[in-house]
């Protein structure tokens, strides 16, 4: 599998080789292993996904101007956290609030808190990093291709295929939080 990971000005290509035994016949395998090389899409949401995210979470000029802008505002006046201010940025934490300002500052002192409590396990971390995790043990996978409702599918193999002296829980939660950066770098995932 070739995957195409970036996070901000960093990014780093893993490749698989497709080697391992498991059940799935080697074709299918390869159809498999050809399906989870993904790119990480930072165009705008498409117009379902724009129809999608009006309805359900009050996505409309209206309200992403005053969200983005009393948002901005509150981390103007916090001098404890240390986010960036652009539009896309805050529409990151806006989005899963449903431009709810107040619960978007509230989920970026939760986050903010997450990645100080996980700080030995999160600090400066880059998908290199895991790189040996994510292509030799075909534990944590995103297929390329997305579901009939374009949302992004991860698959995770915890059973049989995982071996916790190769990949350790740590090192799980880490791949986790990789794709988690990067997927709501994608705009369409975020609706």
């Amino acid at each position: 599998m070739s995957v195409v990971l970036s996070w901000g000005e960093r990014s780093v290509s893993l490749n698989q080789r497709g080697t391992g035994k498991g059940q799935i016949a080697e074709r299918q395998k390869e159809k498999l292993i050809a399906k989870m090389s993904f790119t990480v899409n930072t165009n705008p949401p498409g117009p379902e996904a724009k129809a999608v995210a009006e309805k359900e979470l009050r996505e409309t000029e209206e309200n992403v101007k005053k969200g983005i802008e009393t948002l901005r505002k509150y981390l103007e006046e916090d001098k404890t956290l240390f986010y960036s201010t652009d539009d896309d940025f805050l529409m990151i934490f806006l989005r899963p609030c449903k431009f709810y300002p107040e619960s978007a500052y509230e989920l970026m002192k939760r986050a903010a808190d997450f990645k100080e409590k996980h700080a030995v396990l999160l600090h400066n971390l880059i998908p290199s990093d895991e790189k040996e995790a994510f292509t030799e043990h075909n534990i944590v996978n995103v297929l390329k291709d997305r579901d009939h409702k374009n949302r992004r599918i991860l698959l995770v193999q915890s059973g049989k295929v995982w071996n916790p002296q190769k990949v350790t829980c740590d090192q799980i939660f880490r791949m986790f939080y990789l794709i988690h950066e990067l997927a709501v770098e994608e705009p369409e995932t975020q609706v």
